[in-house]
């Protein structure tokens, strides 16, 4: 069974992760919350080239 992630800004994260993303990173420019959601991991992880 799976469960619904929690977050304190937007209550239910998954499945809408994308609009809480925007909700709390909107303000930012669009690089910037791309790079904290997917970009440093993937490099951290060599899943990104470097």
């Amino acid at each position: 069974m799976d469960y619904r992630c929690i977050s304190a800004d937007c209550h239910i994260v998954w499945p809408d992760s994308q609009a809480c993303i925007r909700k709390q990173f909107g303000h930012l420019p669009a690089d910037v919350p791309r790079k904290m959601t997917c970009a440093n991991v993937g490099k951290f992880y060599g899943l990104i080239p470097a």
